[in-house]
């Protein structure tokens, strides 16, 4: 207490803003007492008599100081808000600092709100944070090693997560189960694997190369260690293998070879290997695989809403072959549009307990690279059971939704439902119906629910682009690859008119269902999507007033700042950079219990409810439905649970989006090979101060750097490299 003592004396004489290492300076403290100043000030915090500001600087806070201080208490609707003079005080969505249940912030009263007597809000100023001697104060820890990306490994620890830089990883791969030591380094906090407890597999992929001159078993998916291979030795350098962990001792491995990796047609071993050293399991347990192949459709229970006699098709790419998503459609009397989201009821077989669950869990999603998918669920599950085929009875769970000609949903009802597919369409055949006016014999008797598609999708478009939607380039490239797998040609995906509606139908569903659980106070995974940061769109202004994109006074505070720039350039041959360019200003999507809309659709609910076969999420969302249902009682532990999922799944996701991003820099790069060190024909797209931003016209990218000599448009430049 003498501290505490110590400090409160000091702030209530110090005027002035102060940094910790001026206030060691002037109380005299030792080095060797660090954290007992740094609990000092926590505990001075958290009594709300002492505010660190945005740059570390401390300060007294008297009556009269501006910014209010309390615990984050979390509402029944998963809303956030602090107690301050017998009030609720709400704090706003979409704010710049995460905060959670049991955050002491402080706040600053929103001016709007000041005087009103049933509704005050406020927006955090600051979330104080423990000393990290505090959180871990025997500095070792036990956790799960999780690898975010290619480079990037934590340590999860409940609701704390820890970097681990690589070189500290020790023997430990995505997964395990270690201890480690917490450490301190230019105020950031680290941790440092000290021992494996529990691996989360035996099976890995090792790589015969040099390393430090030597020719050895190397790695992949964490730090080198030592590996001894058993057995036939007869191999040469960059053999890939895949094997088994037998032992370990003293920090080395003894491994036993499963299968080598052959070097021809090797684009398969190169998208295993990506995915695996991304922390994705390459292979489904024994014990999944025979829960999988013992699961069947049995009988249909009565409570389900037969929809079997209705015309439902299902709309995807020609490779397709796992269908969550069918879609249904009516025109009613009174005009308004009668639309049927028939989804996959995948948690009618896969329940929490089964191998099949955890291990889906441990995935987070399916990944799609070009010709191969590592699908969430073994292919028994993905490709038949759960999957929407044409001709067969299928369990599902139904959206069914009224929409009026302003694009409204006027009335729903979500439910247990039975379906069969009438047909297997692909966005081709229907664009060539849609938008060329071709009639393809086997879609004759759709005909007319395809126009009635378009034409409520249309409608759906209108209302999202007038409410906000932020509208991005959706085009994307693809390779077509040969027999052997390698790139031939780079085609464009065009965001046509089938894919259009089938992405408004999602979406529609999707809202309806976050709209439906969250005033029901249910607690699920929503999809968040929060504001961009200030200073990001200041950064992003500059850039375009600096390249002759914009001109004159902007309002930078404008919400509709970013749609109304991107409604600008939506007709420029510069969209898909200038959209690029706007895009990195944005936050990421994230998933979490506290539904706090999602910016980029413009809407206060969200979540992901339609794809249970390829996403976590959504079998979460469906597990939510169904306790609504059955009559569940939700406690407070499922929130705290369902906030350890939100970020573990969050990460999945973009560990995936990794995943295929390597995959695809692999395949360019394939298919550039023959083009180095020749000259081609570019297009500038992009130009700044340094350099110019290029793509040919088979959609190859790449950046120049100049000495502000070129022509605005066409130049005849040297490939040099890819972006």
């Amino acid at each position: 207490m003498e501290i505490l003592n110590i400090l409160d004396d000091f702030f209530k004489t110090y005027k002035r803003a102060i940094d910790f290492y001026q206030l060691m300076s002037l109380l005299e403290i030792k080095a060797e007492e660090k954290e007992i100043l740094e609990r000092g000030l926590y505990q001075l915090q958290i009594q709300g008599k002492v505010y660190q500001d945005e740059y570390g600087n401390y300060m007294h806070v008297s009556e009269e100081f501006y910014l209010k201080s309390g615990y984050v208490l979390l509402s029944n609707k998963c809303n956030f808000y602090i107690r301050l003079d017998g009030k609720n005080i709400h704090l706003k969505k979409g704010q710049q600092l995460k905060i959670q249940k049991g955050d002491f912030v402080f706040v600053e009263l929103v001016s709007s709100a000041k005087n009103h007597v049933k509704f005050q809000e406020a927006e955090v100023r600051s979330v104080v944070k423990k000393p990290i001697s505090m959180d871990f104060p025997s500095y070792l820890v036990k956790g799960v090693v999780h690898q975010k990306d290619y480079q990037t490994f934590v340590l999860i620890l409940d609701d704390k997560v820890i970097e681990i830089e690589k070189k500290n990883l020790g023997t430990a791969y995505h997964g395990d189960v270690v201890t480690a030591e917490i450490y301190k380094d230019s105020n950031k906090i680290f941790a440092r694997v000290k021992q494996v407890l529990e691996r989360a597999s035996d099976v890995y992929i090792y790589e015969y190369r040099k390393y430090q001159g030597n020719l050895c078993w190397v790695t992949i998916g964490t730090n080198y260690y030592s590996v001894v291979l058993l057995g036939k030795q007869d191999y040469q350098e960059y053999d890939k293998i895949l094997a088994r962990v037998k032992s370990e001792q003293n920090g080395i491995a003894f491994i036993e070879c499963l299968k080598k990796l052959e070097r021809e047609n090797d684009n398969f071993n190169i998208a295993k290997e990506i995915v695996k050293c991304n922390g994705f399991p390459l292979e489904f347990s024994e014990q999944a695989i025979k829960e999988a192949e013992s699961l069947e459709i049995g009988s249909v229970d009565e409570k389900r809403i037969n929809y079997v006699n209705l015309k439902t098709v299902t709309i995807d790419g020609a490779n397709a072959k796992d269908f969550d998503d069918a879609v249904s459609i009516e025109k009613l009397a009174n005009g308004n549009y009668l639309l049927y989201v028939h989804i996959a009821d995948v948690t009618n077989y896969v329940k929490p307990g089964m191998a099949l669950y955890q291990e889906a869990y441990n995935r987070g999603t399916s990944r799609y690279l070009e010709n191969f998918v590592f699908p969430m669920f073994p292919e028994r599950l993905s490709n038949d059971l759960c999957s929407l085929n044409p001709n067969e009875l299928k369990l599902t769970v139904t959206c069914k939704m009224e929409i009026d000609s302003s694009g409204n949903v006027v009335d729903f009802l979500i439910s247990d439902s039975v379906i069969k597919s009438a047909k297997r369409m692909t966005y081709n055949k229907v664009d060539d119906i849609l938008e060329k006016g071709i009639i393809i014999d086997d879609y004759k008797n759709f005909i007319d629910d395809l126009f009635l598609m378009r034409d409520l999708s249309f409608i759906l478009k209108r209302k999202k682009l007038t409410r906000g939607y932020t509208y991005f380039d959706n085009d994307d490239i693809r390779f077509e690859l040969d027999s052997t797998g390698c790139p031939q040609r780079i085609v464009k995906n065009n965001f046509s008119t089938s894919r259009e509606i089938i992405e408004n139908f999602m979406l529609v569903a999707n809202e309806t269902v976050a709209t439906y659980l969250y005033h029901l106070d249910v607690p699920t995974l929503y999809r968040n999507h929060d504001a961009p940061k200030y200073y990001c769109i200041e950064k992003v202004i500059a850039t375009l007033k600096k390249n002759g994109y914009l001109n004159g006074k902007i309002n930078d505070k404008d919400p509709f700042l970013v749609a109304k720039l991107l409604k600008r350039y939506r007709n420029k041959k510069e969209f898909a950079s200038l959209s690029s360019i706007i895009l990195n200003s944005m936050s990421k999507a994230y998933y979490a219990p506290e539904c706090r809309g999602h910016f980029g659709l413009a809407l206060f609910h969200y979540l992901h409810f339609t794809s249970p076969i390829r996403r976590f999420p959504d079998v979460k969302v469906h597990e939510a439905l169904k306790g609504v249902w059955s009559g569940k009682i939700f406690s407070d532990d499922s929130v705290e649970t369902l906030k350890r999922d939100g970020n573990y799944l969050s990460e999945r996701e973009v560990a995936a989006k990794e995943v295929e991003k390597e995959y695809h820099r692999y395949l360019l790069n394939l298919y550039v090979s023959d083009y180095i060190g020749k000259e081609i024909e570019a297009e500038i797209i992009f130009m700044d101060s340094d350099n110019l931003y290029l793509r040919t016209l088979g959609y190859v990218e790449g950046t120049l750097t100049h000495n502000g000599n070129y022509d605005k448009y066409h130049k005849q430049v040297l490939f040099n490299g890819i972006k």
